[in-house]
């Protein structure tokens, strides 16, 4: 059945799952690459993090504790921006305020 047909909730899970799925590579991969190291939590970043439930989702699938990454909370807005709308936006900034933090170097 084409992704299109299935309802909202299908469409979710089907995505969730193909995340599951690479999430579970990586972290296999990791293992193999690291036999002593050990995986105890999981961050999500990102605009998608802010899915309802799907960090909790995320945690029951994969036996991990699972948060949104919000690396800069402690940062202090200046002017009219309220704290709240920071913290909102952050998850979607993580990688151009990591590209910034890295002052644009090749590497």
């Amino acid at each position: 059945m084409p992704v299109q047909q299935l309802d909202k909730q299908s469409q979710v899970e089907l995505v969730a799952g193909e995340l599951i799925r690479e999430v579970r590579r990586t972290i296999e991969y990791h293992q193999n690459q690291n036999p002593d190291a050990s995986i105890n939590n999981l961050f999500l970043t990102g605009g998608g993090a802010k899915l309802k439930n799907l960090s909790h989702y995320i945690a029951s699938q994969l036996d991990l504790p699972v948060q949104l990454h919000q690396p800069l909370r402690s940062l202090v807005p200046s002017g009219n921006v309220e704290q709240e709308r920071l913290n909102d936006l952050f998850p979607q900034l993580a990688v151009a305020i990591g590209l910034a933090l890295r002052g644009g170097e090749d590497r």
